[in-house]
């Protein structure tokens, strides 16, 4: 027999399964969401606050993305998602040099897009321009590019404006052997990964590592290690950071316009 089951008060569901604790939390960051929202509201800011998932495969990037967007969404946000360029990049992976520029090229046209629209409050990018810069260290790093090539592309993190539209750079790293095995555990096949391997997993992960550093000097930046962390307790510790982020953010342009004492 079939039951439907409605909740009067939302608590019960998390009473029931023993998790007072974890509702708890989750009270504070809808009170805080909110709050958070009419900061939002009280603002002159007239454009999205952009915020640039980035970081090592299985770390948890697209996943906290999902979880994100319901959050903000359900609390009046208008939340858009850029997804990752490299997910339909219509070239060959083996292609590295020219599936890096049409990947970096397609992330800062929609980038560009969002902005001229400006029809969302949060924007939240996977594998965005920042994490551009990642790829490009990296294949420094394995002797892919030329030092000449690794410099010319550095030093435009500093000069190129459109990174300056990034408010949130938000790093996340993984353990090689906790990112191969979220990998299996998730996953269906058994065959031997060819790009999730130790070498490359703690190669990027120095890679992203030095490029969340530098990003550091011309955007609000998180560094992140979920390896320790599992998926429900890691949501929570990434929003609730970004929420963080995101009052400054909002602060910090109404200081600048005037309109709020603080």
């Amino acid at each position: 027999m079939d039951h439907d089951i409605y909740f009067d008060d939302v608590s019960e569901i998390f009473l029931n399964e023993g998790m007072e604790e974890h509702f708890g939390e989750l009270e504070v960051m809808h009170d805080n969401k909110y709050r958070l929202f009419k900061i939002k509201e009280d603002t002159m800011r007239d454009k999205p606050i952009i915020i640039d998932f980035c970081g090592t495969p299985r770390a948890g990037k697209t996943g906290t993305i999902e979880v994100v967007k319901e959050f903000f969404k359900k609390a009046g946000f208008r939340v858009k998602n850029i997804i990752e360029p490299a997910s339909y990049c219509p070239l060959p992976k083996s292609a590295r040099k020219a599936y890096s520029i049409w990947t970096n090229n397609e992330a800062h046209n929609k980038l560009i897009e969002v902005l001229a629209n400006n029809n969302a409050d949060v924007v939240l990018c996977d594998r965005g321009i920042c994490d551009n810069y990642t790829w490009v260290h990296y294949n420094y790093y394995k002797g892919i590019i030329s030092k000449d090539e690794y410099d010319y592309y550095m030093a435009d993190i500093y000069k190129n404006e459109l990174i300056k539209k990034v408010d949130i750079a938000c790093f996340l790293t993984v353990d090689p052997y906790e990112a191969i095995r979220r990998d299996y555990l998730t996953g269906l096949a058994l065959e031997q990964r060819s790009v999730l391997n130790k070498d490359f997993l703690e190669g990027y992960n120095n890679s992203t590592k030095v490029i969340a550093n530098m990003m550091s000097e011309v955007v609000n930046t998180l560094i992140i290690d979920t390896t320790h962390t599992k998926p429900l307790e890691g949501h929570k510790c990434i929003t609730n950071k970004i929420m963080d982020k995101m009052e400054e953010v909002y602060l910090q342009n109404d200081a600048m316009c005037g309109t709020i004492s603080l």
